[in-house]
């Protein structure tokens, strides 16, 4: 699958990690197998180094995090209340409308890979609305998965801070 075709099925998909002892599914699959799939964006937590917790996608997050079978993943995440631009072109965005995307967006892709003694994932970054991130390996350590829901970790979270990322599987 290439990743035309990955970008192509998240967006007709709609946008839409260390392993609890004795979580509700483990029915026997991998940590892998049960991350395959489309989950949709619940909350991001970002949880700054004084103490504060701030979402910075909102209370409500729009986004979605797919993982594909043969080791591809995608994510895209959106505030929901993110304003229009005037000019409804993309391209004639004012400075305060760029500034407010990219503040309120975030997304990257790449392969992926599951370290299932730790239960996490790494995701070799091969784009990102973020630049300096590409070429970088994202690692997120899973905290619970079950056949509905997704939590994981990441201990070096954008805003100074560590990140708690919770996503349902998508219907």
């Amino acid at each position: 699958m290439n990743w035309q075709s990955v970008i192509a099925s998240s967006a007709i998909m709609g946008l839409g990690f260390v392993l609890v002892p004795g979580s509700a599914i483990s029915q026997g699959k991998s940590l892998k197998e049960q991350l395959v799939g489309t989950w949709e964006g619940v909350s991001i937590v970002l949880t700054r180094s004084d103490g504060t917790k701030i979402h910075p996608f909102g209370e409500k997050l729009n986004g979605s995090l797919i993982f594909t079978a043969d080791g591809h993943s995608v994510v895209l995440l959106t505030r929901s209340d993110l304003p229009k631009i005037a000019a409804n072109n993309r391209l004639g965005v004012t400075p305060d409308e760029a500034q407010a995307a990219y503040r309120g967006s975030y997304g990257y892709f790449g392969p992926y890979t599951v370290n299932e003694a730790e239960k996490s994932f790494t995701t070799k970054v091969l784009g990102s609305t973020y630049p300096n991130e590409v070429g970088a390996n994202t690692k997120r350590v899973v905290t619970s998965i079950s056949a509905d829901e997704l939590k994981f970790t990441n201990a070096a979270g954008a805003g100074g801070g560590s990140v708690e990322a919770t996503f349902r599987h998508a219907k």
